[in-house]
């Protein structure tokens, strides 16, 4: 389980506000221009910080936390999982990093895209 206040300080969290384990906020990549017009103005993101998993309903983004930290800091996974999880010791780390296969993030769909691909898709959680 990621903090949120963690979650907040890596990936400098717009309009975000908490419901339990669900967190909604502005895309990160809208904030970076990707796959929205408006930057993503009103939130439209819910990151789920037990699953740690994300899925954004206006770019259909998606994935694991660590992958979105990839993207938004051009980090490594392994980077990301440490950066996500600060007070675990260095074996807690790599045993989390290669316990947790690493899954590709989904790229956003084009914003003039003719057809919606992700709608046949499942959320994440």
């Amino acid at each position: 389980m990621v903090d949120y206040d963690n979650l907040d300080a890596v990936l400098n969290l717009h309009n975000a506000s908490t419901n339990g384990d669900e967190v909604l906020c502005s895309c990160p990549l809208g904030q970076m221009g990707i796959g929205h017009r408006n930057g993503d103005e009103h939130p439209s993101c819910r990151i789920n910080v037990e699953k740690e998993v994300f899925f954004c309903h206006g770019c259909g983004a998606r994935g694991t936390l660590a992958s979105l930290v990839t993207q938004v800091l051009g980090i490594t996974y392994q980077d990301a999982v440490r950066a996500l999880h600060p007070l675990l010791t260095e074996a807690e780390l790599d045993r989390i990093a290669k316990s947790h296969e690493y899954v590709p993030f989904s790229r956003p769909k084009t914003i003039d895209a003719e057809v919606d691909v992700w709608a046949s898709m499942k959320t994440p959680y």
